[in-house]
């Protein structure tokens, strides 16, 4: 899996946008390469950490930023939109308790592992709408967008912690 999927952190933006899911269904088994411990350092110089654990055979546990005591998780999974693999990040809600509760509960993005970093782009909402009502219409609209270069924001990447 070692190939460019779609992956949602808006774990690396305030807020989630999207109110359906892609899938309820993973469509890949967990990549052992995505799991640990990751961390970027933000544009204000702050060191941000992403941790990944197996949730199950095709599921992640994603806690983000794990080193903040607000930090959100996340239930993750490859999902499909067409032809485009999409990693759909589904926010549960943080240590404290709090879970989200306007409905906007998802993410999706691509993400491509090189060597010892992930790269992470999210989904662009200026470019596809947070207001689809259905899983199918929202997998339309990425499908529909797949060739614009736009489909997906700036990248964000994360080196792997070894200690």
């Amino acid at each position: 899996m070692k190939r460019v999927c779609v992956c949602v952190l808006g774990l690396l933006v305030a807020g989630c946008v999207y109110e359906v899911p892609l899938s309820n269904e993973p469509q890949q088994v967990v990549d052992k390469a995505l799991l640990g411990r990751w961390q970027t350092t933000g544009a204000d110089g702050k060191v941000q950490e992403l941790l990944v654990l197996p949730l199950g055979p095709k599921e992640y546990l994603v806690h983000y930023p794990s080193n903040a005591k607000d930090g959100i998780f996340f239930r993750a999974f490859v999902a499909q939109a067409g032809e485009v693999p999409i990693m759909q990040f589904q926010a549960l809600g943080t240590a404290a308790g709090d879970v989200p509760d306007n409905g906007r509960v998802y993410h999706f993005g691509t993400f491509r592992l090189d060597g010892g970093q992930v790269v992470l782009r999210l989904l662009n909402e200026a470019v596809v709408s947070p207001d689809a009502k259905t899983s199918e219409a929202l997998a339309q609209a990425i499908g529909e967008q797949r060739q614009n270069p736009a489909l997906f924001g700036a990248p964000t990447v994360f080196r792997k912690q070894t200690k």
